[in-house]
């Protein structure tokens, strides 16, 4: 079966998830990202970038704990998986975001064929994953242009 049937590759979806091609990585996005910045919410946004990067944590761990076959909560309305957050507890979720996104990776390069109870592949799933990421990146990209329109510094985003 070609890739083109099949999804994306291994390789390819492992670094899709840190960024890559038009896409910033989410480290370059979060390191200097300051609680008090993250939790600002623009006039006029729905959400902070810290929202938003819970948001994406939230799904995280329901994609992980689903392939390491713990039983996830279903979620019954979209606002469960928009977590409050507290800018005491900002850091702790960049890391744990990060480090999510490396075991994510994993999941891509070493288990992308297994199969899930559904008959859907890993890689199909992760697949879903990504592009819910991508979207939810730019969010965050574009709520911290909104809030200091100088970032990312010249050289340092995807500009030229």
């Amino acid at each position: 079966m070609s890739d083109l049937t099949r999804g994306a590759t291994p390789q390819l979806l492992a670094d899709g998830f840190m960024g890559g091609g038009s896409f910033l990585n989410p480290e370059k996005i979060l390191l200097d990202l300051s609680a008090p910045v993250a939790c600002q919410k623009p006039l006029g946004a729905p959400h902070s970038a810290a929202e938003v990067v819970a948001h994406i944590d939230f799904w995280q761990n329901h994609i992980l704990d689903e392939l390491s076959g713990v039983e996830s909560k279903t979620v019954e309305h979209a606002s469960e998986s928009w977590p409050a957050v507290d800018p005491e507890g900002w850091e702790l979720l960049k890391t744990r975001t990060l480090s999510n996104l490396e075991q994510l990776r994993r999941y891509a390069l070493e288990e992308s064929e297994r199969v899930l109870q559904d008959h859907e592949t890993v890689g199909a799933r992760l697949e879903v994953y990504l592009l819910h990421n991508a979207y939810h990146w730019g969010q965050v990209v574009l709520l911290r242009r909104m809030i200091d329109p100088e970032w990312p510094a010249a050289g340092e985003g995807l500009t030229w």
